[in-house]
């Protein structure tokens, strides 16, 4: 009989709780501490790459589809080798490439393998910026050998 009125009990404290904590209304904290500026990110992605070992004096071909709600101004494309630090390679202004059937832009970039003296992996990212300065990132990675 113990047992029986305990589990009652149990029972009757859990729909309790969990009544009461569903008429619990929380801090609408999220709205209080943002403003919409109804500006947008571009989006921007990087195609694979044909192979993933290219030797020095290669011509790689950066192939990059992206759109933009906002005003697209420009790509950029940086090279990061080995541990060094990334290095800027080119910077293109936005000219509309629009396709319909992909229904997004695209960017074809022409990148030349540097000389190395041993193997080395290379990061490329291609960075799309749009004119109210919000940006958006895509990058490959390949391996460059001697």
């Amino acid at each position: 009989m113990k047992k029986i009125s305990f589990q009652y009990f149990t029972l009757v404290l859990f729909l309790a709780t969990l009544f009461l904590s569903s008429c619990y209304e929380e801090d609408p904290w999220l709205e209080d501490n943002i403003t919409s500026t109804g500006e947008k990110f571009p989006v921007i992605y990087m195609n694979e790459f044909e192979s993933g070992t290219y030797s020095s004096g290669d011509v790689v071909e950066v192939v990059l589809e992206f759109f933009s709600e906002g005003e697209l101004d420009k790509i950029v494309l940086y090279e990061t080798i080995g541990d060094s630090e990334k290095r800027k390679v080119s910077e293109s202004a936005y000219v509309p490439a629009f396709s319909e059937r992909k229904a997004l832009d695209t960017l074809a970039l022409s990148y030349t393998v540097p000389m190395v003296a041993d193997t080395v992996d290379i990061v490329l990212s291609a960075e799309a910026i749009n004119t109210n300065g919000l940006t958006k990132e895509s990058s490959q990675e390949f391996e460059a050998i001697p």
